[in-house]
């Protein structure tokens, strides 16, 4: 939110384009073509989709996937690429680092482990893997809907680059920090943010 407004980037968003149309930098008569309203529906699609998994507790399911048995922060650091990188690829980037965020500092807290390497691995991840698919991010969804590629299509050939991407974004970060992620880790049973019923 602005300091001195009282609304979000969404608000904001929907003040500037009406302005714009007051002013006459965009004609009313241009508005429903200058919306490109078939990502604006597939985004809320995406959303009202992630809202339904969180209710499922999907989420849940991911943060134990995470933890389970993961007994080194290298290992640990991996499964949070390879994580983040296939939620992002069938939901949108922005909403698998917002919810998995909280899982990932709590687990790093919990277990004294530095925040810096497993939430670099988060961002970079996410937003590799949701190049996979036309649905992992609002870029992809403007240029399927735009070209008219069809998905498997558009899957065939940026899976393959994701799936390189995250590999090689995957041995950079244990390569870089390597001092970092030395000894073991001992999770508790449970961590904070891995329940959503509570």
């Amino acid at each position: 939110k602005f300091k001195w407004m009282s609304i979000g980037r969404h608000g904001a968003a929907a003040v500037g384009g009406s302005l714009m149309v007051f002013f006459g930098i965009v004609p009313p008569s241009l508005f429903p073509i200058a919306v490109d309203w078939d990502t604006i529906v597939l985004l809320l699609g995406m959303m009202l989709m992630s809202t339904y998994l969180d209710r499922d507790n999907v989420w849940g399911l991911a943060a134990k996937l995470l933890l389970y048995k993961a007994h080194s922060p290298s290992l640990f650091l991996v499964r949070v690429c390879c994580i983040s990188a296939f939620m992002s690829s069938i939901l949108t980037n922005d909403t698998v680092c917002v919810t998995l965020t909280p899982i990932v500092v709590s687990a790093c807290l919990k277990t004294r482990q530095p925040l810096l390497p497993f939430l670099m691995a988060l961002a970079t991840s996410a937003n590799i893997g949701s190049a996979a698919l036309p649905v992992g991010n609002p870029q992809n969804m403007i240029i399927a809907t735009k070209s008219g590629i069809e998905f498997l299509v558009f899957f065939k050939v940026c899976a393959i680059a994701a799936v390189v991407g995250v590999t090689l974004n995957t041995i950079g970060l244990l390569l870089y920090f390597k001092k970092d992620l030395q000894g073991t880790l001992n999770f508790a049973s449970r961590v904070e943010g891995t329940d959503h019923d509570e």
